[in-house]
């Protein structure tokens, strides 16, 4: 190994703290992105309302409720 044994004391000692630093700045850089003079960017426009489904699920009559109305209604008889 080269160099003297104060180097490998020291260099991990001034390193770390110095990473531990660096990171913490970019962090905190990136939790405050809107510092200084800059604006922040216009909100996006809102995309259009999609038309609902036609085949979604039957439609009940408007005004009624399931379960009301006279027998026949309730319960229509078969075809043929």
């Amino acid at each position: 190994m080269s160099g003297s044994t104060l180097t490998a004391i020291i260099t991990p000692i001034v390193a770390l703290p110095l990473l531990a630093l660096w990171l913490i700045a970019v962090f905190y850089a990136d939790s405050h992105p809107h510092h200084g003079p800059h604006a922040p960017p216009p909100a996006p426009a809102l995309p259009a309302p999609r038309e609902p489904a036609q085949a979604a699920a039957p439609q009940q009559p408007r005004g009624s409720l399931p379960g009301t109305g006279t027998a026949a209604e309730r319960h229509p008889a078969p075809p043929g």
